[in-house]
Formats: structure tokens, C-alpha cells, sequence
């Protein structure tokens, strides 16, 4: 069985990444999986079936079929979101075991070359920061199986090539990052008075880890009642 499953989980979207920070409980994640061969389950359950492994520290707790008005498929025909695990008695069923969540065929079910599916995986985070860049951020895929259509004597598994998630589009990537917290944030505005308009505000705070290059966003939510007008500008604070 030397066949691959390609997989991406979608990034920068507005899918999922509830949680994105590290320590996070219940951050749901979307995974899309291309299989690079047919997985058949044969006469009896537990035949034939795959594995995605996350990177060192997360745990996942939960999977199920992703709901169909997903940003990232939105005015896509077809959406190429095939589904799994529908119907756990008869489809296929998820188990989890820390880092590692395995999908498992009901007999006679079978997941098609070249199909494509969207998994809804909710897991817990790791304790520490991993940047995008980071080797240990490596999620991959593997197919199993022990049997073919049209054969019924089931033999030893045989396990396909545990294949690295790939950037394939801006949004389906190869991993997502593990964020760190700020600390010591704090603001303070240039004008106190009700009313005041043209109000500076000095933004404290301190990273968790640095990041290189052009990549990292810091955005400032208001409360209601305030407003950036007409437009937000933003300057380095003075040097003292």
C-alpha cells in the first residue's frame, strides 16, 4: 500500500482557529484530505481506515463532517467537501489517542482515489509557541488497510507513505501556528475629556516571541461609542 493522502488544514480564513493561542482548549481546526488511492474496508470492521498525526503537544478530542458555508468554499461548485463519519454504525468511526486521530472504515466501506474530504477536528493545543516555520510543526497523513475490492481474506496491514501536509493554496496549508500571549498591555490616551476627538492612544505591550519578517498583525478593538476617523493612524511612539 504505497499510496499517499495529501493533506492541508485551511488557514487565514475565518474558518475555525477558535483558539488559536497556545494552552487552548477545544480549538477547531479544518483539514482537507486528497487520497491518493482507494482504502476499502472489507467483510469485517477495522479493515482498512487512516491516521493524521498533529505536532508534538496537541491532543485531539473530536472529528465529525465540515459544515457546508465554509468562507473558503463560498461560490466554489462543486465545493469538493466530501464528508466521513456520517453515520458512525455504518460509515466509519473516529478515535483518538493524544497526538494521533485514526479514522476507521465500517465493513464494505470505502473511500475513493482521488476523493476529496473535509474533517472538522477539534483539539487542544501545546503548551509552548510553534511558528509556522517551527519542524516540529509538522502534521501528516497515512493510509491503512489489509484488504482490496473483490478480495475477502484479509492479510497483514499494510500502511501507506506518512506523507507531510503541503501549502497548496494561500488559505490550505501545511500546518497552522500555535500563538503566544501579550503581556503588560496597556493604554493610555493623549486626551482625557468626554467628546475628544483627535485622541492619541500610546499601545504598551510585550511579545511572548519574537517573529521575523513582514508577517505578524497587531489589531486593536474598541468599544462601542469610540471610532477611528476617517481613517486609523498609526505612528511609533516617541523615543524617551
Amino acid at each position: 500500500c504505497g499510496s499517499r493522502v495529501i493533506g492541508s488544514v485551511l488557514s487565514g480564513t475565518g474558518d475555525g482557529e477558535t483558539s488559536p493561542f497556545r494552552a487552548d482548549s477545544g480549538n477547531v481546526l479544518y483539514v482537507r484530505l486528497v487520497f491518493g488511492a482507494s482504502i476499502f474496508g472489507g467483510v469485517a470492521d477495522g479493515a482498512a481506515g487512516f491516521d493524521i498525526r498533529l505536532p508534538p503537544g496537541y491532543f485531539g478530542i473530536a472529528a465529525e463532517p465540515a459544515e457546508p458555508d465554509l468562507i473558503a468554499l463560498e461560490g466554489k461548485s462543486p465545493q469538493g467537501r466530501g464528508a466521513i463519519g456520517l453515520d458512525e454504525a455504518v460509515d466509519g468511526y473516529w478515535r483518538f489517542a493524544g497526538q494521533v486521530c485514526t479514522y476507521t472504515l465500517r465493513h464494505f466501506g470505502v473511500l475513493y482515489a482521488g476523493s476529496a474530504v473535509f474533517v472538522k477536528l477539534t483539539v487542544n493545543n501545546p503548551a509552548v509557541v510553534l511558528q509556522r516555520t517551527d519542524r516540529q510543526n509538522e502534521w501528516t497523513a497515512q493510509a491503512r488497510g489489509a484488504v482490496a475490492p473483490g478480495v475477502t481474506r484479509v492479510v497483514a496491514d499494510k500502511l501507506g507513505i506518512a506523507s507531510a501536509f503541503q501549502d497548496m493554496t494561500p488559505e490550505l496549508r501545511r500546518n497552522v501556528p500555535v500563538l503566544g500571549r501579550l503581556t503588560g498591555t496597556t493604554l493610555a490616551p493623549s486626551l482625557f475629556g468626554l467628546g475628544e476627538d483627535r485622541v492619541w492612544l500610546s499601545v504598551f505591550f510585550t511579545t511572548e516571541r519574537g517573529s521575523p519578517g513582514p508577517g505578524p498583525i497587531i489589531e486593536l478593538r474598541i468599544p462601542t461609542g469610540f471610532g477611528f476617523q476617517p481613517v486609523c493612524r498609526v505612528e511609533p511612539l516617541p523615543l524617551h
